[in-house]
């Protein structure tokens, strides 16, 4: 399984781990030095951060470590490739920033080996703007790969929206993600007059265009209502700072330092802001109605959005 990072196999590896400290019995530790021992300490100073008791150890010996252990799982070589791209989803669907994130090799080669459904990603979703592509990766949940597709063709609209899609297809498999594309009627994200564009979107596609097996969603996020907090509160963008610092004060993750990065990264686009802010919050495994005691704060000082956003949970 191929990745296009400038980095070796270990450090693929040890990047999927990510910050999970692996587990040492007591004669490992104590017995670092002895030739059994799968992995040699570091000086004494050299651990993980608030884990005192816990040696770190190098890229190669981590990434030995969690190939043994998918070995003692029964995990053959050829059964490994499976588990390491969920795996992948995982650790993208949880990174912060486009940097963070792996690219798998084989998704470089969707035009070659789903020609037909490429071509009319080309063709017929072409008419989707900049703004509704970034509404409906948020309530199609895959806003993070909007957020990469973004950042790999920053100068171009209709590369981003490419890339996206053939993630979106391969992530959804052809089916569902012909079905999920009614979100842009029922989430009103395209216009009256841009309805006919998906007249022909539907049964009749599945005899025309390559089959995908769905990989499923990189996490269960079935807590969150993504359409509806669209529809409630992501039509109120400039509410989003105030909301994350309303739950940052509560021990929540979104403090002035996230809310900081996130203004960077936006460059302004309000919009974006808010939907990166309720992604984020729903990858934390929040569920939607989290967000009615924090519109109700004086922080935030939205009531009317906190009984909307009510009736609407308990209507759908």
């Amino acid at each position: 399984m191929a990745v296009h990072i400038n980095k070796s196999l270990t450090e693929v590896i040890i990047m999927i781990w990510g910050n999970h400290t692996p587990t040492f019995s007591a004669a490992s530790t104590s017995n670092s030095q002895d030739s059994e021992s799968p992995f040699h300490l570091l000086p004494d100073q050299a651990y993980w951060p608030g884990q005192s008791q816990q040696p770190k150890v190098s890229i190669e010996q981590a990434a030995k470590l969690l190939l043994e252990g998918l070995n003692n799982l029964g995990y053959d070589q050829q059964s490994r490739t499976p588990v390491l791209k969920r795996v992948i989803e995982k650790h993208n669907a949880m990174a912060e920033t486009p940097a963070n994130r792996l690219v798998l090799a084989e998704q470089d080669n969707f035009a070659t080996r789903f020609p037909k459904l490429d071509q009319w990603i080309v063709n017929k979703l072409s008419f989707l703007s900049h703004k509704q592509l970034i509404v409906f990766a948020f309530a199609s949940r895959h806003f993070n790969q909007y957020s990469e597709a973004r950042e790999n063709n920053q100068s171009s609209l209709e590369k981003t929206r490419i890339e996206f899609f053939r993630h979106y297809f391969s992530q959804e498999g052809l089916t569902a993600g012909l079905e999920k594309l009614d979100l842009l009627r029922s989430c009103e994200i395209i216009h009256q007059n841009q309805m006919f564009q998906l007249d022909d979107v539907g049964t009749d596609l599945l005899d025309h265009l390559e089959p995908i097996t769905a990989t499923g969603e990189s996490l269960d996020l079935s807590n969150f209502n993504f359409p509806v907090a669209l529809r409630i509160v992501g039509e109120n963008p400039t509410i989003w700072k105030r909301l994350a610092l309303s739950m940052g004060a509560h021990g929540a993750h979104f403090d002035l330092e996230y809310t900081r990065r996130i203004e960077d990264e936006c460059l302004n686009d309000i919009k974006k802001a808010m939907l990166t802010f309720l992604n984020d919050f729903a990858l934390r495994g929040y569920e939607t109605s989290v967000l009615i005691k924090h519109l109700e704060s004086g922080t935030v000082g939205r009531p009317d959005l906190a009984n909307k956003l009510t009736m609407a949970l308990q209507n759908s």
